[in-house]
């Protein structure tokens, strides 16, 4: 089992990234990931307007896939989402759908135990889900954005048990992960999720001249 450790990662996907490990064929490997916000937030004190967004979005990776080729598709089973036992939601002023009914930043520290998040005196049942995973693509593309290549997506349904395919841009494919979730609803109406850092293990696979025009999920 292959294991890349948070240190490694990027804050955008593009042509000329240089992969951090090298993956055969259906090996198993393990993502260690920081939040949404590179883990810049550490008390409810700290608001959106602490954060360094040069660092936000952090993808774990990238993993060169040892005979990923243009025109593959790159397999990805997710076998398990780990999160941590603390996460974050933030919401600012015009931010996200609703920004305009936000009137100041505030921040809430969240635990998660026992499969559940804890918000205030809300018991929220947790689930796990990966907000951003991509491939390298054609050209330089934020990893807060998503595309063709995957990025930024943000679906519940990248959970653990979900298998992904995504086009191969360029040789090894180079794998990146982040930006996990330990619950959102559907879509970040207010700019965030309950961001939390973690450790996904997938096995990667190769689908030789299957490449999708965008990704698929298979559930």
């Amino acid at each position: 089992m292959l294991f890349i450790d948070k240190s490694n990662h990027i804050f955008a996907f593009g042509p000329n990234l240089r992969p951090v490990a090298e993956a055969e064929n259906g090996e198993i490997v393990v993502f260690e990931t920081l939040d949404a916000l590179s883990n810049q937030i550490s008390s409810e004190e700290q608001t959106l307007a602490a954060v360094d967004f040069s660092k936000v979005n952090p993808a774990t990776g990238p993993l060169y896939i040892k005979g990923a080729e243009l025109g593959d598709a790159l397999k990805v089973d997710i076998l398990d989402i780990e999160v941590a036992e603390r996460g974050v939601v933030v919401i600012a002023p015009n931010a996200g759908v609703l920004g305009d009914m936000v009137k100041e930043p505030k921040t809430k520290v969240c635990k998660i135990k026992d499969g559940y998040v804890y918000f205030g005196d809300l018991r929220i049942p947790a689930k796990p889900m990966i907000g951003v995973i991509g491939v390298a693509s054609r050209e330089e593309i934020p990893c807060g954005e998503p595309g063709k290549h995957g990025g930024n997506m943000d679906t519940k349904l990248i959970k653990k048990g979900t298998t992904l395919y995504l086009p191969v841009f360029v040789e090894g494919g180079l794998l990146a992960i982040g930006d996990l979730h330990a619950v959102m609803g559907d879509g970040e109406i207010c700019v965030s999720a309950c961001e939390v850092s973690g450790k996904v293990t997938v096995r990667v696979g190769i689908v030789k001249g299957m490449a999708p025009p965008y990704p698929v999920l298979e559930t």
